[in-house]
């Protein structure tokens, strides 16, 4: 929709509303669109109205120009109604996006008395914990006033971050029970933790985690909860039932995943149907909300399920982006997803009006809110911080040392090109696994950074998000060609299955997509056809992941390798001890870093062998004083620990944290 159209709608939906004229509401918006437009060129605001990043930002965007439109409206009506004003500032936003449907889209601020009344508060795919102290406050907020209230989370909580990558998702379920989360749901990447790790988070979380359609799990949860809600004066009692179901696709699932419980799985709009209309019709529950973790059209066609299933609303999860699909027919039902990370959250109120009305005759009001409007609750976030603390020494734990490499180290879009980060990463790989030759998947380094100064353990955890499987195998250079044009045959389109090189690869040139195909180099020397080269490579690529046809067919022609998963060796893990191996060097080989020269290296050498070479910052060997003032009086343990275990693996004779010294690496 092109921008003028934009404007036109929501001034139609100030004029339907009565904030304001259509004449001063119009006027009000040039004004704000001037204003951006001038920010904008100043560099004040990065973004452009007419071509934003995503479907969220533009809502939100849009959102707080128009509240700004309707913003003298507002206070009219507050002073007149003496109602807080975030009350109505919440039914003005809600409204504008739902002028065209039969779904009531403002929040009362209390129940009737003889109404039954569920509200619900929904997030989907959290992966970080930034918001979620403010997301604790707008719950005890939006819970005043009413007797029965739920707070949901539709899957994707457990990874893909660095913190999860580090406790196994400990961290977030702590926060996600300080904050009072009801109700959870799988998703896909809560199998980017380990399964022992999966098991223990399970039994962590203290509200109900519902599992309908994926029985073989070794926990047995519940695969329904239902919610009793009964009205102020006690009259009138409503049951809700409440399902959670993951989407169930081969493609998604790695094998293996949720401890081999995958194949149990049933589709998710029909395990829904089935389960609502078995409930709804025994008498059980009234209504049914199923949390879904899926693919928005097919919320969709669960949404129009018919008569006997009684949807009021599906609370959906797995897309990003804000995305709400209102009822079209009096037998659909309104989707929501409020896209990812907790920084928009939808309040759902259902409701029968009297003990009379029919099982299937509720209502259902909605509004939208945005989490940075409210602080912090500083008890969630005291859990947030301590929760976060391993985060907080990845950080300051240097890896490497990035500001005299030219061209500076980068991922930035390593979707299209070949990146300085993609290099470093497979070539580091390709020397770990003593191999000729390594391809990575740009889908699987994703900082999108670039490191002007220095490398963490923190960007590694950012780069490599997710678990990687390396395997070396024997392929011809025929193969190794083939695979690199495929990967790269949609550019310029961005592809995650477009492959990073190692730097002792080349392509004929990287100024035209014919010639970013053409592997010309391998290994150091011109390419060979016939020749066969070892090559590391993720496991996954060869199962089919990112459809390379070369690397799939390889893989299905050698069924030994594929049903050897364990002899593969995990990229993280192997890119530390690879990083280690070269602070070892920087500090001057084994017998600098031993500094009473006895033959032996302990952790306090290491300790202070690393505090010498941070406070170089400059990488000229000497420290200055400028240097000496800044210099860390401490080391993050795990740049130690990561360090000693390298100085043992180089030993004959290793004793834990007290090792031979052997010549320079």
């Amino acid at each position: 929709m092109c921008i003028q159209n934009k404007k036109n709608a929501l001034l139609r939906s100030c004029t339907v509303m009565g904030v304001g004229s259509s004449s001063h509401s119009e006027s009000h918006w040039d004004s704000l669109q001037q204003e951006v437009e001038r920010a904008r060129t100043k560099g004040l605001d990065g973004s452009d109205l007419e071509d934003m990043g995503s479907a969220r930002d533009e809502v939100c965007r849009l959102r707080r120009l128009l509240d700004e439109i309707g913003h003298a409206a507002l206070l009219t009506r507050a002073n007149q109604s003496k109602a807080p004003p975030r009350t109505l500032q919440r039914q003005f936003s809600s409204v504008i996006k739902t002028t065209s449907t039969n779904v009531m889209m403002t929040s009362s601020d209390s129940e009737s008395v003889s109404a039954a009344t569920l509200r619900i508060i929904h997030i989907n795919d959290v992966y970080e914990l930034e918001n979620l102290s403010r997301f604790a406050t707008l719950v005890k907020e939006s819970s005043v006033g009413f007797e029965h209230v739920i707070v949901t989370l539709s899957g994707d909580f457990l990874g893909p971050s660095v913190l999860s990558a580090l406790d196994g998702g400990k961290g977030m379920v702590d926060v996600l029970n300080a904050v009072g989360v009801t109700h959870v749901c799988f998703g896909n990447h809560e199998n980017d933790v380990p399964y022992k790790a999966q098991l223990k988070r399970v039994n962590q979380f203290k509200g109900k985690w519902i599992n309908s359609n994926m029985r073989g799990f070794d926990v047995d949860l519940p695969t329904h909860d239902v919610i009793e809600v009964k009205s102020r004066d006690g009259a009138h009692m409503r049951r809700v039932g409440l399902l959670g179901l993951m989407l169930h696709s081969p493609t998604i699932h790695r094998r293996g995943a949720f401890g081999g419980a995958v194949p149990s799985m049933t589709p998710v709009n029909e395990t829904a149907q089935r389960m609502a209309r078995e409930l709804v019709e025994s008498g059980a529950v009234d209504a049914v909300v199923p949390l879904t973790h899926q693919d928005m059209a097919d919320d969709v066609i669960l949404s129009k399920s018919g008569k006997g299933c009684n949807f009021p609303v599906i609370l959906g999860a797995h897309d990003h982006d804000l995305m709400i699909k209102s009822p079209e027919h009096d037998s659909g039902c309104l989707v929501v997803k409020v896209g990812s990370d907790a920084y928009k959250t939808a309040i759902i109120d259902v409701t029968w009006a009297t003990n009379e009305t029919p099982a299937s005759e509720y209502t259902v009001e909605m509004s939208m809110l945005d989490v940075c409007d409210y602080t912090k609750d500083m008890e969630v976030e005291s859990v947030s911080f301590n929760a976060l603390r391993p985060v907080r020494e990845l950080k300051e734990a240097v890896m490497l040392r990035t500001s005299q490499m030219r061209p500076s180290l980068s991922s930035i879009q390593g979707r299209t090109k070949q990146t300085t980060m993609g290099t470093l990463l497979t070539s580091a790989l390709r020397d770990a696994m003593r191999a000729d030759v390594c391809l990575l998947n740009a889908g699987g380094i994703r900082g999108n950074a670039t490191y002007e100064h220095e490398f963490t353990y923190f960007d590694l955890k950012n780069e490599i998000a997710f678990t990687t499987y390396m395997v070396v195998v024997a392929m011809t250079g025929r193969e190794v060609a083939s695979a690199v044009k495929e990967s790269r045959s949609k550019l310029p389109m961005a592809d995650g299955g477009f492959l990073q090189l190692d730097g002792r690869c080349e392509v004929a040139g990287d100024d035209t997509p014919e010639k970013m195909q053409e592997l010309i180099v391998v290994a150091g020397s011109s390419l060979e056809l016939e020749r066969e080269y070892l090559v590391a490579t993720d496991y996954l690529l060869l199962t089919g992941l990112n459809n390379n046809p070369t690397l799939k067919k390889y893989g299905d022609e050698h069924p030994e390798i594929m049903e050897n998963k364990d002899a593969c060796s995990l990229s993280k893990p192997t890119l530390v001890q690879y990083f280690a191996k070269n602070l070892i060097r920087a500090m001057g080989g084994l017998e600098e870093i031993d500094l009473d020269h006895d033959g032996i290296v302990t952790e306090e050498e290491v300790e202070e062998a690393l505090k010498r070479l941070y406070a170089d910052k400059d990488g000229d060997g000497k420290i200055s004083v400028e240097e000496a003032m800044t210099a860390p009086t401490s080391v993050p343990n795990l740049v130690v620990n990561a360090v000693m275990d390298v100085v043992e693996d180089m030993t004959v004779k290793a004793e834990r944290r007290e090792v031979l010294v052997l010549p320079k690496v």
